[in-house]
C-alpha cells in the first residue's frame, strides 16, 4: 500500500531515507513487517521508530517492580472524587481544616505519556487534606485506597504501624515523581519540533547515565530520602524500601538497554557527530557516509576537499551565535549560507540526507491527529 501510494505520486521508494512509525510488530517485526518489506526494496532505508515510547514503557516497567502500586493510588483517589460532587465539597472542607490551598486532582491515563508526573504532584500537594479525609471515613474508606495508601486500620489514627505504612507510601510517590521528571523531560526532548536524528543518541544516553547514577549513589530524591531517614521509619523498613527502589532502577536500566542500542554499532551513535555541538572530524563524517551507505553516491575525494576548504565555516557554526544555542537544522542552514562560493555539493547531500530522517515519531503522529480532526463520518 505504501509503495503504491509513492508510485501513484511519481515517487520512488529507493529515494526514501527512513520509515517512521510506532513500535508495533506490524511496523518493525523482524520477519514480516512494513519495514522489512520496504527494506527489501531499499536496502539503505533507516528505522526511525518511536524512542519516546521506549522511555514511557521504561517508566511503567519500573513502577511495576515497586511494592507500592503508585498508579493504583493515583487512579483510585482520582476516581473516588471524580464521580461525586458531594465528596469534592467534603474534601474542600478538609483543605480548609489543614490550611492547604485547594486544587482539583488530576487524572492519569495509562496510555498518555506525560500524565503520571503531574497527577502524582497534585496528589502530593493535597496529601494532608486527602489523608485527613480518608482517615475520617474509618471503616467506610474504600479498601483499595486504604490498602494502597497503607491505611489498613483506618479507625486507629494513632496506630504506629499504619503511620509507617503511610510514610512509606508517600516516600514511594515522591520517588516515582522524581523519576517522572527525568523521564518526562526525555520524552519532551525527543518530541521537540526541532529535534533531529543527530540528537537521539545523546538524549537517550543522558537518560541512561542519570538513571545509572541514581542507582550507584542510591539517590531516590531528596524528599523521599528524608522520609526514609526520619526517626519514624524503623531501620529494617528503611532497608527494605531502599532495596525495592534499587530493584526498580535496575529494572528501568535493564529495559532501557534491552530496547535501545547504546553500542557504537547503533547508527544514531555515528550520526550525533553532525549535531555540530562539537567540531566533527573528517573520520566522523566518513563514518556517517559509510553507515548510511552513501559512499557509492557521494564523491568521497571531493567530500574531503569540501571539508578541508570549509573547516573554518564549520567551526564558526559549532561555536554558535553569540552564545545562543541553535537548532541543528538551523546550524546546517547557516553553514551553507556562509559558504562564499558554491555550496559544497557532497557535504550538502550528506547533511540533507541526515536531516531528512525523523528524530521522533511525533511528526507522523501529529499528522494522524490533523487527519482525524479533518475527516468525519459525513
Amino acid at each position: 500500500m505504501s509503495v503504491t501510494c509513492l508510485s501513484n505520486n511519481g515517487l520512488d521508494v529507493k529515494n526514501v531515507s527512513a520509515y517512521s512509525a510506532d513500535n508495533a510488530s506490524v511496523n518493525y517485526g523482524c520477519k514480516k513487517s512494513v519495514f522489512t518489506a520496504l527494506k527489501a526494496l531499499n536496502g539503505g532505508i533507516l528505522k526511525a521508530n518511536c524512542n519516546a515510547h521506549i522511555v514511557h514503557n521504561t517508566l511503567r516497567k519500573m513502577t511495576d517492580v515497586l511494592d507500592c502500586d503508585v498508579e493504583t493510588i493515583v487512579r483510585a483517589v482520582y476516581s473516588h472524587f471524580s464521580i461525586s460532587a458531594n465528596r469534592r465539597v467534603e474534601l474542600k472542607e478538609f483543605f480548609e481544616f489543614v490550611d492547604v490551598e485547594y486544587h482539583d486532582l488530576l487524572r492519569h491515563v495509562t496510555t498518555r505519556w506525560l500524565s503520571l508526573g503531574p497527577a502524582i504532584k497534585r496528589l502530593l500537594q493535597s496529601w494532608p487534606a486527602l489523608i485527613s479525609y480518608f482517615r475520617s471515613l474509618g471503616q467506610d474508606c474504600p479498601k483499595r485506597i486504604a490498602k494502597s495508601l497503607g491505611l489498613s486500620n483506618t479507625d486507629a489514627n494513632d496506630d504506629d504501624d499504619g503511620d509507617i505504612k503511610l510514610n512509606v507510601s508517600k516516600a514511594c510517590l515522591l520517588f516515582v515523581h522524581n523519576l517522572c521528571t527525568l523521564f518526562e523531560n526525555t520524552v519532551l526532548a525527543l518530541e521537540c519540533e526541532s529535534v533531529t536524528v543527530c540528537e537521539v543518541y545523546p538524549i537517550m544516553q543522558k537518560l541512561r547515565a542519570k538513571s545509572s547514577d541514581r542507582l550507584a549513589d542510591s539517590f531516590f530524591g531528596y524528599e523521599a530520602t528524608a522520609i526514609l531517614e526520619s526517626q519514624d521509619i524503623p531501620c529494617d523498613v528503611k532497608q527494605t524500601v531502599e532495596r525495592n527502589f534499587c530493584a526498580a532502577l535496575e529494572r528501568a536500566l535493564s529495559y532501557l538497554e534491552q530496547w535501545f542500542d547504546f553500542s557504537e554499532n547503533n547508527i544514531a551513535c555515528a550520526l550525533q557527530a553532525l549535531s555540530l555541538k562539537n567540531m566533527p572530524t573528517f573520520q566522523q563524517i566518513k563514518t556517517v557516509a559509510e553507515v548510511l551507505k552513501l559512499t557509492s553516491v557521494l564523491n568521497m575525494h571531493e567530500l574531503y576537499d569540501e571539508y578541508s576548504t570549509h573547516k573554518v565555516g564549520l567551526q564558526h557554526v559549532v561555536r554558535g551565535n553569540d552564545g545562543v544555542a541553535l537548532a541543528v537544522a538551523l546550524k546546517g542552514t547557516r553553514f551553507f549560507q556562509s559558504c562564499e562560493s558554491e555550496v559544497p555539493p557532497n557535504l550538502f547531500q550528506l547533511i540533507a540526507f541526515v536531516l531528512s530522517v525523523p528524530g521522533s515519531n511525533a511528526f507522523p503522529e501529529r499528522i494522524f491527529s490533523l487527519m482525524n480532526s479533518k475527516w468525519t463520518c459525513k
